[in-house]
C-alpha cells in the first residue's frame, strides 16, 4: 500500500516502495513528531571554545591599535586601485555594505505604503509609552540601585529564618527530651486525654512501671526496721553497734559526734600552772 504524504507529514520513500508501513521510529522525548524541540529539552551542548575564541579576540583587540586599522585599510584601498578585484570587493562590502535587493517595478506603491505605514504610530502605543511607561535608562538606573538593597533584605530575612529554625528544633529537642524522662504512666496518661492512641510499648511499658509500684506498696515493713526503698534498716542493730564501739577522744579533748563534747579550755587548765589564767584561745 502506498503512503498518503498530505496526511502522514513524515514520509519515508523506502516505505513507499515496498508497500509497507512506515518503521516504528524511536520516538525522541524531547523533540515533536514534527521535528521541533518540546518544552523543557537539556538544549544544545554549546561551544566548547566559546571561552578561548574570547580570549583569542581580547587579545587582538588589545594588540591592533587605531593607526594599525587605518594602515591596512588604506593599504586594501591602493590595491584595489591597482586592480585587485578581491580587494576591491572587501573595501565595496565594508564601506558601502551588502548591495539590497533590487526593486520590483510592479510594487512601488505597495513599498511606499509600507514604508508610511511603519512610519505611523498607533494612538493606543503613544498613550501606553506617554503614561504608562518609564524610560530604559531611568529602569536601568532603578534597577542596579534597588537590586543590592533588594538582595541585602532577602540575605537577611533567610538569615533571621535560618535562626528561627535553629531555635525552634532546639526547643522540640528539648521538649522532646523532657517528654522521653517523664514516667511511662504520665505519657500513657496524656495519650488518653488527646485521644490519641499510644503505642504498644508505651503501653507494656507503662504496665510494667505500674506492676513495680504496687509490689513496692504491699511489701510488709520489718518489726524493728524501716522499709527505706527496697531495703530495710533496722534501727536495733545499728544501735548496738554504736554502743559496743568506744568513741576514742580527740587530742583537744572533743569527741566526734553528737555522743559529747569536751571543752577545750577544760583540756588546757590541766596543762597551764596554777594561777595562771589561760587565754581565751587555749595558749
Amino acid at each position: 500500500m502506498s503512503v498518503n504524504v498530505k496526511e502522514n507529514p513524515v514520509y519515508n520513500r523506502l516505505a513507499d516502495l515496498f508497500a509497507t508501513d512506515l518503521p516504528n521510529a524511536m520516538p525522541d522525548p524531547e523533540r515533536h513528531p514534527k521535528g521541533t524541540f518540546r518544552n523543557g529539552n537539556r538544549g544544545g551542548p554549546g561551544n566548547p571554545f566559546a571561552r578561548r575564541v574570547a580570549k583569542l579576540r581580547q587579545a587582538m583587540l588589545e594588540e591592533c591599535a587605531e593607526e594599525d586599522l587605518r594602515g591596512i585599510t588604506r593599504a586594501m584601498i591602493n590595491l584595489a586601485k591597482n586592480g585587485d578585484k578581491a580587494a576591491a570587493k572587501l573595501v565595496y562590502q565594508y564601506a558601502l555594505g551588502k548591495p539590497a535587493q533590487q526593486v520590483d517595478p510592479d510594487r512601488i506603491d505597495e513599498d511606499e505604503f509600507d514604508v508610511l505605514k511603519g512610519m505611523a504610530v498607533p494612538g493606543a502605543v503613544t498613550d501606553a509609552v506617554l503614561n504608562h511607561s518609564t524610560p530604559a535608562d531611568t529602569v536601568c538606573r532603578l534597577v542596579q540601585g534597588l537590586w543590592p538593597l533588594l538582595m541585602k533584605a532577602t540575605a537577611a530575612q533567610v538569615e533571621v529564618e535560618a535562626e528561627e529554625r535553629r531555635e525552634f528544633n532546639e526547643q522540640m529537642d528539648k521538649d522532646n527530651a523532657e517528654w522521653e524522662a517523664l514516667p511511662a504512666e504520665e505519657r500513657l496518661r496524656q495519650y488518653n486525654q488527646c485521644g490519641t492512641p499510644p503505642s504498644d510499648e508505651l503501653v507494656e511499658e507503662a504496665a510494667k512501671e505500674r506492676a513495680a509500684r504496687e509490689a513496692k506498696a504491699q511489701a510488709a515493713p520489718s518489726p524493728n526496721g524501716v522499709l527505706r526503698g527496697d531495703k530495710f534498716i533496722n534501727l536495733s542493730e545499728m544501735a548496738a553497734k554504736a554502743e559496743t564501739v568506744a568513741p576514742q577522744p580527740s587530742p583537744n579533748g572533743v569527741l566526734p559526734g553528737d555522743q559529747g563534747v569536751r571543752s577545750r579550755f577544760e583540756h588546757v587548765d590541766k596543762l597551764v600552772p596554777t594561777g595562771r589564767e589561760p587565754s581565751r584561745d587555749g595558749k
